[in-house]
């Protein structure tokens, strides 16, 4: 039986299965031949290429492809030196900077490089390393060059670049000139140089290739305050600046002026939760400091309260409150005046500053006060007593604010000048003034006429310290203290003067005065000459004379003291004497040596004006007990001769010694502020002189100021210069009286022949301590210069 396919099925002939076995089978056969072909290509290749770039490659627009490992490292090391050195500009707008890459922190890396190179086409899977190769081979392949990035050296080649192109926004500024003025200074945008982004720009362009030029990234910088926010602030300051501010206190009133108040406004720019606040604040520093210029004339110190002597009494004074201007709170009323527009005044606030002393706690310093001063001192020496009483004391007391136990008291003490001065009366009496040698020229030597002798003195430094110790103790009783006065110049210092030249004389005329008064001034010629001054040393008429004291040999004569004010001529102790210093003032006065200390007399006395060596207004007094001196430098460096004599008539003074050389100018004298003198008769009482006697002493000329410029030249250079100045008052016409008046009045020979007393002022005839030698000495004259 036969059999048929199923319905549906093909079937294919055995003949059809052989046509297509053929063509399969040589599609297989190609494809393995292809595959073969492949293979041994590849092989091929990598035989060929090994240690090889392959074919194609190529980095920066240089071919290394084909090339062996050791051309290939040769040809990349030469592109990175070339690639370091490499310039590039970087720009901004119109502005320019150069560096090399190498400069930059860029560096080309030979050997990394060559390894990506290598690695070029044999990396990946099969197909992908034959597409590399086959593009290699047909466009050529480019690698990106293996670069190396020192970031530190970027930054600090871009940080030099951004410094000069960085700045900073400038907000708007409201500024207060020291005029009172004030303006907005403008805003203005700032730049800032974005290095991560100029960098990533740079980086971009070298990793496709070699950039010559490469654009700077700035960003804008906007600032945060502009004029506008300005505007309600500059209202605040007109308002401040509009008109001064007044300051008042009890009536006083001081104006702080808008320039003044201009240094204190301070505009504050600020910003508050990201926006713009500007404000006006005020220093109060420079309002205190205007403040503090005022409370100099409103503070007063507070007054402690202390001690006085009234009436001979140990009294207190009361202390005061003070008050000083409270600068913090005067400042802020000051700021508060700022901000108004109207009512411009800040009162000044004050407050109390109360003394550290009071009179309450003022008993126990009393107390003292009246145990150190209400008994008297009493000086000893040999026997002798000297009482320096409590009325004395009194009168020199002095009271320093001082601290006891830790707090504020009053120290009681005696003024040193004072004391000296009544130590020095005292020494009168128990003093014997050293003596020089005394000299004179006969032919050509130089002998002793008098011999140096060693004297003794009151110490009173000593003393003075004594005394003061003593009043605060129980011992009132004090020894006088003595020192040894060694003489200056002795009889071997005649060898030292070698000079014979006379340098200066100089002459007044005193014959016809009082008969006391002629006496005196012979006297004091005679103990004068003679006298040697060393070189650089100082020569004082007071000390080379010695005390002029009844007790020394001289005469009472007449000086002028003024009393409350009011000029009265006196008896005195060796009246005259001013003559002598005046004559010797005018020979060193000619002579150009340098004056030390020179007084003028209270009056003009016309005889000492006459030529050649006299002048109007060239004279001088002195008295001892009051210090009135006078005193020249020997400036020279030859010992110094001064010889006196008196012939009856006139006194002379001559200067022996070694010519200085120089040349003495005087310009003068200058005469004004002429007084006219009232030529009325003045009768003055005088107890001492006989009944009916009557004797004028002075006579009316008129007062005037006078002034010399003495010049003293050598060798062209001026050695010294000198102003003599002296102011005279009137004299008067006085007539001294006796007791009872005589019937007929008429001059005598002793009259004082017309010319006026000469006499300076000096301290008030009852104004000496209370110092009381016992036994008394002879009594000295009411203080006065002598005449």
């Amino acid at each position: 039986m036969s059999t048929r396919p199923a319905v549906g099925v093909p079937r294919r002939s055995r003949a059809d299965a052989s046509l297509l076995r053929g063509p399969l089978m040589l599609v297989a056969a190609i494809l393995a031949l292809l595959a073969a072909f492949v293979v041994a290509s590849w092989a091929a290749v990598e035989v060929h290429y090994a240690n090889h770039v392959l074919p194609g490659v190529q980095t920066l627009g240089v071919g290394i492809g084909a090339s062996s490992r050791e051309a290939a490292h040769a040809t990349l090391a030469q592109l990175a030196a070339d690639y370091n050195a490499q310039w590039l500009t970087i720009r901004h707008g119109e502005r320019t900077w150069h560096a090399t890459l190498g400069d930059l922190g860029m560096q080309l890396d030979a050997h990394r490089t060559l390894e990506t190179a290598l690695a070029h086409g044999r990396q990946g899977s099969v197909l992908q390393q034959l597409r590399d190769r086959w593009r290699g081979w047909r466009e050529g392949a480019a690698i990106a060059p293996a670069l190396v990035f020192d970031r530190a050296h970027w930054d600090e080649a871009l940080a030099a670049i951004a410094a000069a192109i960085d700045q900073p926004p400038r907000d708007a500024r409201l500024v207060v000139e020291r005029d009172a003025r004030f303006r907005v200074e403008p805003a203005a945008e700032g730049r800032r140089v974005n290095a991560p982004a100029t960098l990533a720009q740079l980086q971009s362009a070298l990793a496709t290739g070699r950039p010559s030029e490469v654009e700077l990234v700035v960003a804008r910088l906007l600032p945060s305050i502009t004029e506008a926010d300005w505007r309600s602030a500059q209202s605040v300051v007109a308002t401040m600046l509009r008109a001064p501010v007044t300051l008042a206190h009890e009536g006083r009133r001081w104006e702080l002026s808008p320039a003044e108040l201009a240094a204190a406004i301070v505009p504050v720019a600020q910003l508050r939760g990201g926006a713009a606040d500007p404000q006006i604040r005020v220093n109060q520093g420079i309002l205190r400091s205007l403040v503090a210029r005022v409370a100099g004339e409103i503070n007063q110190a507070p007054r402690n309260a202390t001690l006085e002597v009234q009436n001979g009494k140990v009294v207190v004074v009361r202390g005061a409150v003070g008050q000083a201007v409270d600068l913090d709170a005067t400042a802020s009323r000051v700021e508060q005046a700022l901000g108004r527009p109207t009512d411009r005044v800040a009162a000044v606030a004050t407050r109390e500053v109360l003394p550290a002393l009071t009179s309450q706690e003022m008993g126990p310093a009393k107390e003292r006060a009246e145990r150190a001063l209400g008994r008297p001192i009493v000086l000893t020496l040999e026997g002798k007593r000297w009482t320096i009483g409590a009325a004395a004391l009194a009168g020199m007391a002095t009271f320093a604010e001082a601290e006891r136990n830790g707090k504020p008291d009053v120290a009681v003490g005696l003024d040193a000048n004072g004391l000296r001065k009544a130590l020095e009366r005292i020494a009168y009496s128990t003093d014997r003034p050293a003596r020089n040698a005394r000299f004179e020229i006969r032919g050509n030597q130089i002998v002793a006429i008098e011999p140096a002798r060693e004297g003794w003195g009151m110490d009173l430094d000593r003393m003075v310290a004594a005394v003061s110790a003593a009043i605060h103790g129980d011992e009132r009783t004090v020894p006088i203290r003595m020192a040894v006065a060694k003489p200056q110049v002795t009889e071997a210092d005649g060898a030292k003067f070698v000079g014979r030249e006379l340098i200066m004389d100089a002459s007044t005329v005193y014959g016809g005065t009082l008969p006391a008064r002629m006496y005196n001034i012979e006297l004091a010629a005679r103990r004068l000459n003679g006298t040697l001054v060393p070189p650089g040393e100082v020569y004082s008429f007071n000390r080379a004379l010695g005390p002029a004291t009844l007790s020394n040999g001289f005469k009472i004569g007449y000086g002028i003291i003024l009393k409350d004010g009011q000029p009265e001529t006196v008896p005195s102790d060796a009246g005259g004497i001013c003559q002598v210093a005046t004559t010797l003032f005018q020979a060193v006065f000619w002579g150009g040596y340098e004056v030390e200390e020179r007084n003028w007399h209270l009056y003009w006395i016309p005889r000492y004006g006459q030529p050649p060596r006299g002048r109007q207004g060239l004279d001088a007094t002195v008295d001892d007990v009051y210090g009135v001196d006078f005193q020249f430098r020997n400036n020279t460096a030859s010992w110094l001769l001064v010889q006196a004599s008196t012939d009856g008539n006139k006194i002379t003074f001559r200067l022996y010694g070694t010519k200085p050389g120089w040349e003495v100018k005087v310009d003068g004298p200058t005469i004004a502020n002429v007084v006219k003198a009232n030529t009325e008769i003045v009768e003055q009482p005088d107890p001492s002189m006989p009944p009916g006697q009557r004797l004028q002493i002075e006579s009316a000329f008129d007062g005037f100021t006078a002034r010399f410029v003495r010049t003293v030249v050598r060798d062209g250079q001026v050695v010294d210069r000198w102003t003599a100045a002296s102011s005279y008052i009137p004299s008067r016409n006085v007539v001294l009286v006796g007791p009872e008046p005589a019937p007929e009045p008429t001059p005598g020979e002793e009259t004082a022949g017309g010319a006026p007393a000469d006499g300076r002022p000096a301290p008030q005839g009852d104004a000496k301590p209370d110092a009381k030698p016992s036994p008394a000495p002879q009594p000295r004259p009411a203080a006065g210069t002598q005449g």
